[in-house]
């Protein structure tokens, strides 16, 4: 079968994408707690990917003068460098994520990706931001400053505790509840069906409340939410530009 590469058309139908780099298949609920080991190494920009390495370094180190060479080496060079010399296992670490990511057919040749996703910095960016669009994971990336960090993830922290974020087991037992679907089905969906499914919930769910207090507006001022009307899918066709946002308070 020859794939089509409509992409909206492949995310919600659930099947691979042909990639520059060889065939991607989407990543399903029951591998999310698999995909999630690599998220928050995606998510990184090249610069934090070098602070992280000078951070393992300090830890293994405490001579001044090898720390100051490492540093001095990872301005100079570009990140990728670092990845191909196996810093870290970083590139065991990369070849596990492109396993998991990738059909396991004949085709694939774990080495020519590998070399393909990271021969530059600017290739390892947008591969690593369509990986995660792909499978309907929208994230910011993190800060290279430290403190501002610090403040985003407790920020995330505490919009969790407030109940203005939703996490990975409340969308599971939403769409458990409302759609009728059992574990079986639930964990075969891919994450982007996972989220799609979550969010038409909701939508349904804000229609049929705006018709409630609509019954009881007698001023007109209530206005009914439609359910039909989609989150603009920015992921256009064999572009590889950044996913907004299935759901505005989707947080997994």
């Amino acid at each position: 079968m020859e794939h089509i590469n409509n992409t909206s058309y492949l995310k919600i139908n659930g099947f691979p994408f042909n990639s520059e780099y060889g065939l991607l298949k989407p990543i399903k609920v029951y591998e999310y707690e698999e995909f999630m080991k690599y998220v928050t190494f995606l998510k990184k920009t090249t610069k934090n990917v070098k602070m992280l390495f000078l951070g393992e370094m300090m830890k293994a180190t405490d001579n001044k003068e090898t720390i100051k060479e490492f540093r001095d080496s990872l301005i100079n060079n570009e990140m990728v460098k670092f990845i191909h010399q196996d810093f870290f296992q970083t590139k065991r670490f990369i070849e596990s994520l492109i396993k998991l990511t990738f059909v396991n057919n004949e085709e694939l040749d774990i080495d020519t990706v590998f070399i393909n996703i990271t021969k530059s910095d600017k290739e390892w960016d947008k591969f690593r931001k369509f990986i995660l669009a792909f499978n309907g994971i929208v994230t910011k990336d993190e800060s290279g400053d430290a403190e501002i960090q610090r403040f985003n993830n407790l920020s995330n922290a505490m919009k969790e505790a407030k109940g203005d974020t939703i996490n990975f087991e409340s969308t599971y037992t939403t769409i458990m509840a409302f759609s009728g679907y059992d574990t079986d089905k639930i964990n075969n969906l891919t994450l982007y069906q996972f989220n799609t499914l979550f969010h038409r919930i909701m939508a349904f769910k804000n229609y049929d409340t705006s018709v409630l207090f609509k019954t009881v507006d007698s001023k007109g001022s209530v206005k009914i939410t439609s359910w039909a009307s989609p989150k603009e899918d920015k992921l256009k066709d064999n572009e590889f530009v950044k996913l907004t946002s299935l759901s505005e308070k989707q947080d997994i």
